[in-house]
């Protein structure tokens, strides 16, 4: 129970992500010193997968799978403000080219419902007038022939 209990925070930060400080670059050291040359430098924002922690350093794995020591000092949970601002820059030009596109169908389907309201109005205006045109042509023949009939006392010729 007790060799439980102090392997839980090991296992707690095993799942952990964690980035380089907004420093210009960290240090990734083969053992837990700061001793010797590093095998790397990582540039800020780089996201490490934390593996175990042993004092003030962190064992880590990069992104390609490598795996090192770095002072827990240069590393930090919030992604840095620099990475962040690139993110940030890039989600405003994704949805700046959105709205660009969807004020672009909007204008096309506009468009488009002008053209079939102009298109509806003509039709019933051809319609009204053949209407029109249709009831004129049979009250002229209906006076015409209420006219022959009033003439000729009441006889259809």
């Amino acid at each position: 129970m007790v060799l439980l209990c102090l392997l839980l925070p090991f296992q707690a930060g095993a799942a952990a992500t964690l980035y380089v400080t907004d420093r210009l670059a960290a240090d990734l050291y083969p053992a837990p010193r700061a001793a010797g040359k590093p095998m790397q430098q990582l540039p800020t924002g780089t996201a490490l997968q934390v593996l175990t922690r042993q004092g003030d350093f962190v064992r880590v794995r990069l992104p390609d799978g490598s795996e090192g020591w770095i002072h827990q000092r240069q590393l930090q949970e919030d992604m840095p403000a620099q990475v962040l601002l690139l993110s940030l820059a890039q989600q405003h030009e994704r949805t700046v080219r959105e709205l660009d596109n969807t004020r672009r169908q909007l204008a096309e389907q506009t468009r488009a419902a002008q053209e079939n309201h102009q298109v509806s109005r003509s039709w019933w205006m051809f319609f009204a007038v053949l209407v029109s045109l249709v009831t004129g042509f049979i009250l002229g023949i209906m006076w015409l022939d209420w006219r022959i009939r009033e003439r000729h006392g009441g006889f259809r010729l």
